[in-house]
C-alpha cells in the first residue's frame, strides 16, 4: 500500500481539464471500479448526487490523486477494461509488470451480440433465486449492492434483463466466470446457449 507518487499526483492536476473531458463513466467504468473495489458503492453515489458528468469525473480525479500507487495501476485496468485506454496513457501507466490485461479485457462485441440476439430465450432460462445469486455474489462476479439494486422493485425476469445488461458492459473474465456460476447452478444449458466452451474454465 504505497502512496500516490508526487509526479503522478502533478500530473493529475496538470491534465485534469483534459481528463474532465475526455473520461467516460457512464458506459460500465463506474461499475468496473465498484466491483473492483476502488470505488465503494457509498463514495460512488455520493459523488454522483446533483453533479454533472464532468463534476463527478473530477471528484473521481480528486479521490484517485488521496488514494495509493496499486489504486492507481486498478484504476488503469478498469479504464482499459472499458475500452478507454487513451486515458490510461495520458495517465503514464505502463502496461507491463503486475499490470496484466489478460483479466480485463471488455466483452468482444459477438459475446455482447449474443446477449442481446438470445436475451428473451436466457430472460426465460436464467433462474436466480435457487443459488445463482449467492454464487454470483461470493465469485466477485456481482456486488451485494448491485444485487440489491437489481432485485428492488423487479420480477424475475426483470431482474435477469438487469443482469443480462449488467454482463454486456463486464469483461471477457466475468462472462466466465459467470459460466462457472451457472454450472456450478446446475445450469448447464444456460452456459451453452452462451457459447462458453469447457476449456474456457481451465
Amino acid at each position: 500500500m504505497t502512496i500516490l507518487s508526487k509526479p503522478r499526483r502533478e500530473l493529475l492536476q496538470k491534465k485534469r481539464v483534459g481528463l474532465v473531458k475526455i473520461i467516460s463513466l457512464e458506459n460500465g467504468l463506474w461499475d468496473l471500479m465498484e466491483s473492483s473495489g476502488l470505488v465503494p458503492k457509498s463514495i460512488r453515489d455520493r459523488f454522483k448526487l446533483n453533479k454533472t458528468p464532468d463534476e463527478q469525473v473530477g471528484e473521481l480525479l480528486n479521490y484517485i490523486g488521496k488514494r495509493t500507487e496499486e489504486d492507481y495501476v486498478t484504476f488503469g485496468k478498469c479504464l482499459n477494461a472499458d475500452n478507454q485506454r487513451h486515458v490510461t496513457e495520458m495517465l503514464g501507466i505502463k502496461q507491463q509488470g503486475n499490470f496484466s490485461m489478460s483479466k480485463m479485457t471488455i466483452l468482444s462485441k459477438p459475446r455482447r451480440e449474443l446477449l442481446r440476439k438470445k436475451r428473451v430465450e436466457l430472460v426465460n432460462s436464467i433462474r436466480l433465486e435457487n443459488g445463482l445469486w449467492d454464487l454470483m455474489e461470493s465469485s466477485g462476479l456481482v456486488l451485494k449492492s448491485i444485487r440489491d439494486r437489481f432485485k428492488l422493485n423487479s420480477t424475475p425476469d426483470e431482474q435477469v434483463g438487469k443482469l443480462l445488461d449488467y454482463l454486456g458492459k463486464r469483461t471477457e473474465e466475468d462472462h466466465v466466470t459467470f459460466g462457472k456460476c451457472l454450472n456450478a447452478d446446475n445450469q448447464w444449458h444456460v452456459t451453452q446457449m452462451l457459447g462458453i466452451k469447457p476449456q474456457e474454465f481451465l
